[in-house]
């Protein structure tokens, strides 16, 4: 697999396996991790964990991240979308599985915070209201990155986080949490931000759109990569099977 460009240093990195748990309530989903852990001490070493939250809604609304953006805009919408981002249809040991992408991304929110509202709208090329693209109304309008002004000069800034993502030309599927994980001691300042997990039928959706966004992403200037993953995730079984049964056997 490639590598995307930029040169993160990654305080983690990697692990053979992935749990992901997911509760309304915390305690339970540490329980639920805490026990297959347990269950595999002889076997296996804990590497690293992240705890993430998601702000409480109805379900129906994209969540913001720490920034106050919606994150998740561009997301599949239907089984079909689903089906020609997210499923592995290959006729292999991986096949209706996905892969997933893992990155801890740390939020600078005090630089964040010094900045006015224009500058932060121009570093995603979005509304922070209500999340529509410039130059429109609405959150799910179409995003035409060749669009111009009655100047002649483009809508989207072509440094902006929205512009060079869709530049990509590919989509993803994000599942994105905010964390918090107290005071930096080196900083004095928050050590929080974005546990950045997507979906994709193939790691090379998530790279091209990573390598757009390389160096020229106005975004960088207010993140650092911490930490990145990359992990298969097996497709659903049958009864009678068990999970990764066409790799083992």
């Amino acid at each position: 697999m490639k590598r995307d460009v930029k040169n993160y240093k990654y305080i983690i990195r990697g692990g053979d396996i992935c749990i992901q748990a997911c509760a309304d309530d915390a305690q339970v989903a540490f329980h639920a991790v805490r026990n297959l852990v347990r269950k595999g001490r002889a076997l296996i070493n804990l590497k690293w964990t992240q705890a993430g939250f998601l702000p409480i809604g109805n379900g129906k609304e994209t969540p913001r991240n720490l920034f106050g953006f919606k994150d998740g805009t561009e997301n599949p919408k239907n089984n079909d979308d689903f089906k020609n981002v997210v499923w592995y249809d290959k006729n292999n040991w991986l096949k209706n599985g996905t892969f997933m992408i893992v990155r801890r991304i740390q939020m600078h929110l005090e630089t964040w915070d010094r900045t006015n509202l224009q500058e932060q709208e121009n570093t995603f090329g979005r509304y922070k209201e209500s999340g529509a693209p410039f130059g429109e109304t609405d959150e799910f309008a179409t995003i035409d990155i060749n669009k111009k002004d009655s100047d002649g000069k483009p809508i989207l800034p072509i440094d902006s986080h929205v512009y060079l993502a869709k530049k990509a030309d590919v989509k993803i599927a994000r599942r994105a949490f905010s964390y918090s994980n107290g005071i930096d001691e080196v900083s004095g300042q928050f050590d929080a931000g974005l546990l950045f997990i997507c979906f994709q039928k193939h790691p090379e959706q998530f790279i091209k759109i990573q390598n757009s966004l390389g160096n020229e992403d106005k975004l960088n200037e207010y993140i650092t990569h911490v930490g990145t993953g990359i992990f298969a995730c097996f497709g659903g079984i049958k009864k009678g099977e068990y999970i990764g049964q066409k790799l083992f056997e």
